[in-house]
């Protein structure tokens, strides 16, 4: 009798809370379904699932007797049955961002954990690693195993190649090198055995590849045929013995290029 009271009293304070049409609106649901239905299945069912929950009347209401609350409340059903949801914690990702590596071995060797400690600097000249999210004192350690695996000792051989990963690595002209090696596009076994031509920057390469190959012709210029002149005079020997080739390098509107061999010191020059 005593809940039956209390339901009676939240009837009525929910009664004062309506306007005029939602008031009829409950008056007809109460004749419609009969006060014992609508007590039982129209109050107290909603009330056990937000019992935990503070929810303005009006929208009670609309959930009891199927009213559509007033636009005078920003509260709507739809929002009320979202907000009993559980809501999931965020799913971290479990993919890793970068090639993941084997741990190297520990090793207890100064000269070896000195050069893990400078490839890991040059690792972190700038801030690529941090935006790769990779582990550069793991990746060194890595290159320094491989290197070490491939010379069998720490002499001057072991020490050179080292240098010469830390040097390319820091090379300011070359990033690629390096952001390759972080992201795991280069592997470490690759970098530990990688030549210097191998680890140059593709603008070095084309111009070491140009410079061959103007070297190349030049020699080949100067041994196959030419004239013996003595009216050059060779800036290594001082002597006059020279013979010279003119070529036509350049455009057609441009001078011929003269090569010049010393036949005494086999000195070579050039010029237009």
């Amino acid at each position: 009798m005593k809940y039956f009271w209390v339901l009676l009293q939240l009837c009525f304070c929910l009664f004062l809370t309506l306007n005029s049409s939602e008031r009829s609106s409950l008056a007809f649901a109460i004749s419609s379904y009969g006060w014992d239905r609508f007590i039982h299945h129209y109050i107290k069912t909603p009330l056990s699932l937000c019992s935990s929950q503070q929810v303005p009347a009006e929208v009670l209401f609309s959930l009891w007797a199927g009213v559509p609350p007033s636009s005078r409340n920003s509260v709507n059903r739809k929002d009320f049955l979202n907000s009993n949801k559980r809501q999931e914690p965020p799913k971290t990702p479990t993919t890793p961002k970068i090639t993941t590596f084997p741990p190297a071995p520990v090793t207890c060797d100064a000269v070896r954990n000195k050069c893990r400690e400078m490839l890991t600097t040059a690792l972190q000249a700038d801030d690529d690693y941090i935006a790769i999210g990779a582990d550069c004192e793991h990746i060194a350690a890595q290159i320094e195993e491989c290197i070490y695996q491939d010379i069998k000792n720490t002499d001057m051989k072991y020490k050179n190649r080292v240098r010469s990963r830390i040097s390319n690595l820091k090379d300011s002209k070359n990033p690629e090198l390096k952001k390759n090696v972080l992201c795991g596009a280069i592997t470490p076994e690759q970098i530990a055995v990688m030549t210097s031509e191998e680890m140059a920057s593709n603008e070095l390469k084309e111009i070491r590849k140009a410079m061959t190959k103007e070297a190349i012709r030049e020699h080949q210029m100067a041994k196959t045929g030419g004239t013996q002149t003595d009216l050059f005079t060779c800036g290594k020997c001082k002597k006059k013995n020279c013979t010279y080739t003119q070529v036509q390098t350049r455009s057609s509107d441009e001078p011929m290029t003269t090569f010049v061999v010393c036949n005494e010191c086999g000195n070579r020059w050039k010029f237009c």
